[in-house]
């Protein structure tokens, strides 16, 4: 519910602000703040105008009740549920196999002649052995 469906809604009942601040115990300016959308509207208040103007529109037989646009759900995923399929590969044919094969082990020749760029172990390089 929005401020200016409030004001709306206040109006075909002939209420004011003065009549809705009373209601919620708080001053006209703040009620003025929310319904301009200076102020964010709380379920607990909602729920408050809700039950005030309900039966005030009943009465003056307007209709009454949350006017919302209908909005999509979508339920939340269940922790529970299992996950979605992934999609599948396309298989590689006896060639490209063989052709994967054959860059891996030419990449690996390559790093292996490689300069060495410090002197240190792979292992003082991750941390497992520090130099003395």
């Amino acid at each position: 519910m929005t401020g200016q469906e409030i004001r709306a809604r206040l109006k075909a009942v002939g209420k004011t602000q003065n009549d809705l601040a009373a209601l919620l115990g708080k001053d006209r300016s703040t009620v003025a703040r929310l319904l301009n959308g200076r102020t964010r509207l709380l379920v607990d208040v909602s729920a408050q105008i809700e039950a005030y103007l309900a039966p005030l529109e009943a009465r003056a037989g307007a209709a009454g009740g949350v006017r919302e646009t209908a909005t999509p759900f979508a339920p939340a995923p269940s922790p529970f549920a299992s996950p979605p399929a992934r999609p599948r590969r396309k298989k590689l044919s006896p060639e490209e196999i063989d052709a994967l094969v054959r860059e891996i082990g030419e990449l690996a020749a390559v790093l292996r002649n490689a300069p060495r760029l410090t002197e240190m172990t792979d292992d003082e390089l991750l941390g497992y052995d520090a130099p003395r």
